[in-house]
């Protein structure tokens, strides 16, 4: 067992994450499931017109903001690949990072300097 503030070398070394948040256990699982679970995957599809983004946050039941429709799901690049048929000009997947799960699941940071600590468990 290792504990680490460092998550960046956290997601792409452990097998199994421990996230404790003011000595309590709030959060344990692999850092694949850690991310889908509690953040997912954001996806921002760009129309060419308001009424073609219109149409696809009603098919994707993203959210739109102009002629930009963002979704959030736990397989980015399947809900991609489905919305090319919406026609699109644009796709952009953002995969979730630990420090988005920390900061989802504890409501801070670790850059922020919170309370609460991430221990990293190899099994």
């Amino acid at each position: 067992m290792l504990t680490t503030h460092y998550l960046d070398e956290t997601d792409s070394m452990a097998e199994r994450v421990v996230v404790i948040d003011r000595g309590r256990i709030i959060a344990d699982d692999t850092p694949l499931r850690l991310k889908s679970e509690h953040v997912g995957d954001r996806v921002s599809l760009g129309f060419d017109s308001e009424s073609a983004a219109i149409e696809a946050a009603r098919d994707t039941g993203g959210t739109r903001d102009g002629a930009e429709v963002r979704v959030t799901t736990a397989d980015g690049p399947r809900l991609a690949a489905r919305s090319a048929v919406l026609g699109p000009v644009s796709i952009e997947v953002v995969r979730p990072t630990l420090d988005d799960v920390f900061l989802t699941l504890t409501g801070t940071s670790l850059r922020e300097g919170g309370a609460a600590e991430l221990a990293e468990v190899r099994s």
